[in-house]
């Protein structure tokens, strides 16, 4: 693709129907989450937290500005329901930025109750396989598609009692569109709204360890253009294109203190919500798709200090998903392992590799991804 975008990684979902396939890839954003195999909503502190869930940005009464990088290979669907063969090569840059004002001017009873924070990611990329001719005088499919969705979203919490905090997003999502052949992709991408609730709440216990409960709801985005003339590339294109999927989960978390080692554990069950919105091939059949699927995980993380200037993180983790078109998809498996340094606890390194592999009837393909992020807090 000729366009960086922002992380890619952990959990695949993939859709065939009859005239039309679509095969989407998530992955949660920073090595950090990453190495947990994206379980991580329970205890997400940092700038990420505006991704997994908003309300985490008032864990930390500290400011936070991350980087990350993450690149790898994905296999995809093409033609009659089954895999290519074939691998994408994907890249993913972006940054979120985090804080709680000091002295809020509007609202001066907000301080140390609030938080802020500002994401630009990328979490989605989708392949389309366009079965409709390119134009009326040729009966040539147009081919593959590959739509790139990124979004930046403002996000504000608060901490309504001591062990429970809300928070939410505003999410504007736009698509980066690659085609087979360049010179059919003249069009810019669709374009659309969204948003996202989240609630943390935190019980410390007597063994000095901590229980978390996490929800998340995020908004489906349904994509579009603000004007689209017919037989355009764009009128196309939305007959396609799946919008931003809807996303429900619940993480239980457990953080304890076993001497001078951390250990963080988190189980994710979750529920996401794929839809393209109704539209006809050229044969009038309707390729509006209904695509569901299920995802439990668990994560882990083990933090070890190291010459009193140093944490050594070690994470891992494990997700299986189950959709609801079995004719397509049988299992969705994915695990990956992360390493993280903290410097004086200012400076946080972190690189995690992923593993997922997709089986449907005609077979198998795996991929690895890995990702890189670098973050300061101030």
């Amino acid at each position: 693709m000729h366009r960086s975008i922002f992380l890619l990684s952990v959990l695949v979902c993939v859709w065939a129907h009859p005239g039309m396939a679509f095969e989407a890839f998530y992955a949660p954003p920073g090595a950090r989450a990453m190495g947990m195999n994206g379980v991580f909503a329970a205890q997400a502190n940092d700038g990420t937290a505006i991704w997994y869930n908003p309300a985490g940005l008032m864990q930390k009464n500290i400011s936070q500005g991350e980087f990350s990088f993450d690149t790898g290979q994905v296999p995809f669907l093409k033609r009659q329901q089954s895999f290519s063969g074939e691998h994408k090569n994907v890249k993913f840059i972006g940054g979120f930025l985090s804080g709680l004002p000091k002295q809020p001017v509007f609202l001066p009873s907000l301080q140390g109750k609030a938080g802020v924070g500002l994401a630009m990611l990328a979490p989605y990329h989708v392949t389309v396989d366009v079965t409709a001719p390119i134009d009326l005088l040729r009966n040539e499919a147009f081919g593959l598609l590959s739509a790139l969705y990124r979004q930046v979203s403002p996000a504000i919490a608060w901490q309504l009692q001591e062990s429970l905090s809300l928070g939410a997003t505003l999410d504007y999502i736009w698509t980066d569109i690659e085609c087979e052949k360049p010179t059919r992709c003249d069009e810019k991408g669709a374009n659309g709204y969204g948003y996202s609730f989240g609630a943390l709440w935190n019980k410390t216990l007597a063994n000095r360890a901590i229980f978390s409960l996490s929800g998340l709801l995020r908004s489906k985005a349904k994509l579009g253009y603000r004007e689209v003339t017919q037989y355009s590339l764009g009128e196309l294109f939305l007959q396609y294109l799946p919008g931003r999927p809807s996303v429900r989960n619940i993480t239980m978390g457990y953080n304890v203190l076993l001497g001078s080692t951390r250990l963080n554990i988190n189980m994710l069950y979750e529920q996401t919500h794929w839809r393209t919105y109704p539209a006809f091939d050229r044969n009038r059949q309707s390729l509006d798709t209904d695509v569901r699927y299920r995802r439990w995980g668990s994560g882990g993380e083990v933090l070890m200090p190291f010459f009193d200037r140093y944490v050594v993180m070690l994470r891992g983790g494990v997700s299986r998903a189950k959709t609801n078109d079995f004719s397509s998809v049988s299992k969705i498996w994915s695990a990956s392992l992360g390493l993280g340094l903290a410097i004086r606890s200012t400076h946080f390194i972190d690189y995690a590799v992923e593993r997922r592999r997709v089986t449907q009837l005609s077979g198998a393909q795996s991929s690895w991804l890995w990702s890189l992020s670098y973050a300061i807090q101030y």
